[in-house]
Parts: C-alpha cells; sequence; structure tokens
C-alpha cells in the first residue's frame, strides 16, 4: 500500500471542512492584503463555476463583512451562498456546506438563521453515500448548535454520528481503519467543544482498543499520531505518552520507504517544534536508505517541507 493513500483520507477531510473557524482568527478588515475591496472579492466569487468553492468563499467573505460591521452585506452574502451551497451535487458536500453556513450564521449571533440552515441540512446527510462525509456533516452540525447555545441538540447530533460510524465496515483494511479512527476523533472532539468530556474521554478509550488490535505497525502509527493531536489539541495530559506510542510503532515499520513516511506524519502533528524537527531528522535518515531513487526523493520532500 502507498503511503499517500492512508494520507489522501484527512486530505479529503481538509477538503471538505475547510477554513475551520471562519477566519474568525483574524480576517483582517476590509480589504485583502493585496488592497482588494470586499466587494470585488464577492463579485470575483460569485463568477466561479464550481459551486462548492462559490458557496465557501462567499460564506468566508461574508464573515469579512459581519467582521467590518456590514451587517445587511453580510446577509447578502449569505443569501448567494446558500444558493451556491443548494447547487452543490454531491449530497456529503452539500451537507458540509450548508453547515459551514450554519455556523457562519452562528457566528454572527443569528441562531435563528443558523438553526434554520441546520435543518435543511440533516435531510441532506441522508442523501450522503459515504459514511465519512456523513460523520463530518454531522459533527460540524453538532458545532453549531453548540454556538447557538443549544447543546442538547448538538449531543444528539454527535450521537448520531456515532451510529454511522458503527455502521462503517469492520475490516483490517488500513483506509477504512483509519477513517474510523479520524471519525470518532471528530466526534469526541465534538463532545469537548460541547463540555460533554464524559462522552468524548469514552470515545477515547474506544479508539485507544481499536489501536491495540490494528494488525500492523503502520495503521498503529498513524492512528496514535492523529489521537496524540487530537489531545493535544485539547490539552490532554496523555497527548505526550500517545505521540511516543506512536513513534515507537513508526520504528517497528520494516519498509523503510514506509517507515520514513510514518515518522513525518507523526512529526507534524506533534505540537512541539524541537520534538518535531528531532523527529524528521530522525525520517531523514531513514528516508536516505530508501533503495528506490524516485521514492528517496518524495519522502525527502515531504520532510523538507514540513520541518518548521
Amino acid at each position: 500500500m502507498q503511503p499517500w493513500l492512508l494520507a489522501n483520507v484527512r486530505v479529503r477531510l481538509a477538503a471538505a471542512l475547510g477554513l475551520a473557524a471562519l477566519c474568525v482568527a483574524g480576517c483582517g478588515g476590509s480589504q485583502s492584503p493585496g488592497g482588494t475591496s470586499l466587494t470585488a472579492q464577492i463579485e470575483a466569487a460569485q463568477r466561479n463555476p464550481d459551486p462548492q468553492a462559490r458557496a465557501r468563499n462567499l460564506i468566508i467573505l461574508g464573515y469579512k463583512q459581519y467582521q467590518a460591521q456590514d451587517s445587511l452585506g453580510a446577509r447578502e452574502t449569505y443569501r448567494l451562498a446558500h444558493k451556491a451551497a443548494q447547487e452543490i451535487q454531491d449530497a456529503g458536500v452539500r451537507a458540509i456546506e450548508l453547515a459551514k453556513l450554519a455556523e457562519g450564521y452562528a457566528r454572527m449571533k443569528s441562531p435563528v438563521d443558523a438553526k434554520a440552515v441546520v435543518r435543511e441540512a440533516l435531510p441532506v446527510i441522508g442523501q450522503a453515500s459515504e459514511p465519512f462525509l456523513k460523520v463530518t456533516a454531522y459533527t460540524a452540525l453538532a458545532k453549531v448548535m453548540g454556538l447557538a447555545d443549544d447543546t442538547a441538540e448538538g449531543a444528539a447530533l454527535l450521537r448520531d454520528a456515532e451510529g454511522v460510524v458503527d455502521q462503517m465496515p469492520q475490516n483490517d483494511d488500513p483506509i477504512q481503519l483509519q477513517q474510523r479512527v479520524d471519525s470518532l476523533i471528530s466526534i469526541a472532539e465534538g463532545y469537548y467543544s460541547l463540555e460533554r468530556k464524559e462522552n468524548g474521554q469514552a470515545l477515547f478509550t474506544r479508539i485507544e482498543q481499536m489501536i491495540e488490535a490494528m494488525p500492523t505497525p503502520r495503521s498503529r502509527a498513524d492512528a496514535l499520531a492523529a489521537l496524540g493531536a487530537a489531545q493535544s489539541r485539547l490539552r490532554i495530559p496523555e497527548a505526550e505518552a500517545t505521540f511516543t506510542a506512536a513513534v515507537e510503532a513508526a520504528r517497528q515499520i520494516d519498509d523503510l520507504n514506509n517507515r520514513a513516511h510514518a515518522l513525518a506524519e507523526i512529526a507534524m502533528k506533534m505540537p512541539g517544534r524541537d520534538q518535531a524537527n528531532a523527529l524528521l531528522d530522525e525520517a531523514e535518515k531513514v528516508a536516505s536508505q530508501v533503495g528506490d531513487p524516485g521514492l528517496r526523493n518524495e519522502v525527502q520532500a515531504k520532510i523538507r517541507k514540513a520541518r518548521r
């Protein structure tokens, strides 16, 4: 199995979720760094033929308008974003974009609009074919309900997401294993965001049990790295031990190319710069021993890109 296959699981999730905080950490006023006005950016976004990209860009730009105290303009931009989201053919992706729109409304202190979009998104999730996207949509909607001060409904949505995970194929396929782990992690983080830490911790325990039963050190290393990253984000003390276990699992991988990729993936998830770079040094030494020049160049480029 090529290492990029496992990485593709999270690449797809990142593509679906995009800017998780809708620029809340700093959108920076009414102009872009290059000086383009928000009006011009919105006009350009409307010309994008891809409805998903159009919806996502308009959601982000509408929130920028709100931050610039243009509430009326923001609502008009969100109306355009809503229309674009409804044009998305893939039901799973459409549900996720509707969830991001609802999140924007919630962050703009419009809980009525946020909940209305949530109600629209729920039957769309039922039309989705991929369980992983269903889980992503449910967890995104649960986040919205938390922002709208309805934690009970948010928790109910997370339970729906757990039900989807229970229906995922229960086998040793490495990609499906990682999808189950990543799904449970996102649900656990959702519970923590709703101040239901007991539910989240129960899922982390379930994940740890799953990892113990995984058949290969690469699967264990990837899953432990994902778990450690989540624990770190939530400031859970066990994160350091989880990362240590991930590194130990990666060192057990016989294939040098696979081992180098696994070590690099773990380093990319570590919160500490020095610790991450030290692990990348180890990955570099392993990569230098990879016999195939093409594979060696690929993993070395990945390591260089991962350095901080």
